[in-house]
């Protein structure tokens, strides 16, 4: 986990919009596991509806994206 980045827009993925980097890598190298693990843990993070998040393969390939959702405004 990096808790800040430089990355910058790259291949239209607009990386500079978000603080942190959290890499999914598999003890095996075990491409198809590595991925079902990182949407497995962007699926959690985006159900909980807090956070601006993107899932990108090899920093080069847009896989996801989910927001915050909107909260009801008090009268």
């Amino acid at each position: 986990m990096e808790l800040t980045h430089e990355y910058e827009e790259d291949h239209g993925v607009p990386f500079q919009q978000y603080d942190s980097l959290l890499t999914v890598r598999d003890f095996d190298s075990n491409p198809e596991r590595q991925e079902t693990t990182a949407r497995r843990i962007f699926e959690y993070l985006s159900s909980l509806g807090r956070y601006d998040l993107i899932l990108v393969r090899d920093l080069q390939e847009l896989l996801a994206s989910s927001g915050p959702q909107s909260k009801p405004q008090s009268k």
